[in-house]
């Protein structure tokens, strides 16, 4: 799963999702038949973190492609429009994506793929179709190729990303250690929410946001429970609630539904503690995404099930800097346009409503998608938006807001 959130942006987010490979009708076999032709190897690939998503370098037939590492996801993807070589596979897989839609997909075959030196052969993987996709990667890579005994190591400081088939390799490497479990071929560990309780909750890089809590089995559940005994603990982490859509997933756009906005005061990882974090509740998984990882490295070892977070600040106790989201962009007929609002921010006051488009930003003319989430990511320091929006009956409203 891919859902774009451009990091430190606390007013503006952009919100983009793409499905896991988990099928509703069973898992092609194909999917996990490639080799990879190197063994006793350690390999050191430079990585790039853009728009929340861990690039990695991968060359086919001669051609530079970067890949999104996302563990959220157990196979390959190629993007269709990306002109990757490769041949069909034959076979189509029906499969769900984030929205609970489900689609029939073709299988392409990659004969030989190349991650930094690793050469992997006889990939098979999903073609997808979704052209916004292309704005961020070329394709993915998932954690089944963790899964098939491959330890990694994610250095977002010095932008590394280590690979090896050597299971003790990083067993002189301290950190805090909690175990996961794998469901339909990805990753989950038990974490515990402040005023609510633990469960589990996927690790999925694809994913730029920390934590995103599911809305229907764990947040109306722990809210429920707490009214029932006079406790308002958890539901006092509430910061705003909205009706909208916030993501957009590889079959099609969800339906409109209703968010909850919260600033949890912990969430905890075994030893590891992480304060301050604002999260968006909505139906989906519980899960971890990718900037959890901006605040420390993670070691991944498929041979013991284990995750070794190394914390960058050396301590188990973390604060998270990030802000509450006050206004979400999706897109709608390739078309950038707001998704949800929070009815008591700045952005609300001064006009924005779920369903203007967004014809300008920064002085900018957005004519798709793609130009707007690489304007956003170009000028993410800027200590100001500067939105040009067109409402449905043709009025134009221009505001400045701070992120």
């Amino acid at each position: 799963m891919i859902r774009l959130y451009l990091p430190r942006l606390s007013t503006l987010i952009v919100a983009v999702c793409v499905s896991s490979c988990q099928s509703a009708f069973g898992r092609a076999k194909e999917l996990d038949l490639f080799t990879v032709e190197k063994s006793n190897f350690v390999d050191t690939i430079p990585i790039e973190y853009r728009k929340g998503q861990i690039l990695v370098p991968v060359s086919i037939d001669g051609k530079k492609f970067r890949f999104c590492l996302d563990t959220g996801t157990n196979c390959f993807v190629f993007n269709a429009d990306r002109d990757i070589p490769h041949r069909p596979a034959g076979i189509k897989e029906v499969v769900s994506d984030v929205s609970n839609l489900s689609k029939e997909h073709d299988l392409a075959r990659v004969d030989s793929l190349y991650m930094g030196n690793i050469l992997i052969k006889n990939t098979t993987g999903l073609l997808s179709q979704q052209p916004i996709f292309s704005c961020y990667n070329d394709g993915l890579i998932g954690f089944n190729l963790i899964d098939k005994g491959y330890t990694i190591k994610i250095d977002l400081q010095n932008n590394l990303l280590i690979v090896t088939d050597k299971r003790n390799f990083f067993n002189h490497e301290k950190g805090i250690c909690f175990k996961y479990i794998t469901k339909s071929g990805q990753p989950y560990f038990k974490t515990n929410i402040s005023g609510g309780g633990t469960v589990y909750s996927l690790f999925d890089t694809g994913r730029p946001t920390l934590f995103e809590m599911n809305k229907k089995e764990v947040y109306d559940f722990f809210a429920k429970r707490n009214n029932s005994k006079g406790d308002s603990d958890f539901l006092s982490q509430v910061v705003w609630s909205g009706y909208g859509v916030s993501k957009i997933g590889a079959n099609g756009v969800t339906p409109a539904e209703e968010h909850v906005f919260m600033n949890l005061r912990n969430l905890s990882i075994g030893k590891l503690t992480l304060s301050n974090v604002n999260i968006e509740v909505k139906n989906g998984f519980c899960a971890y995404g990718s900037k959890i990882l901006e605040y420390g490295s993670l070691i991944i070892n498929p041979y013991n099930h284990t995750f070794t977070f190394q914390p960058y600040n050396k301590s188990d106790r973390i604060s998270i800097d990030g802000k509450t989201t006050n206004l979400l962009f999706v897109v709608e007929n390739n078309k950038t346009v707001v998704g949800l609002v929070n009815p008591q921010s700045e952005a609300y006051m001064k006009g924005a409503r779920v369903g203007d488009e967004l014809i300008e930003i920064d002085s900018m003319s957005i004519s798709d998608f793609c130009t707007f989430s690489d304007m956003v990511w170009k000028n993410k320091d800027n200590p100001y938006y500067s939105l040009k929006l067109l409402d449905k009956s043709g009025h134009i409203k221009e505001m400045t807001i701070k992120r």
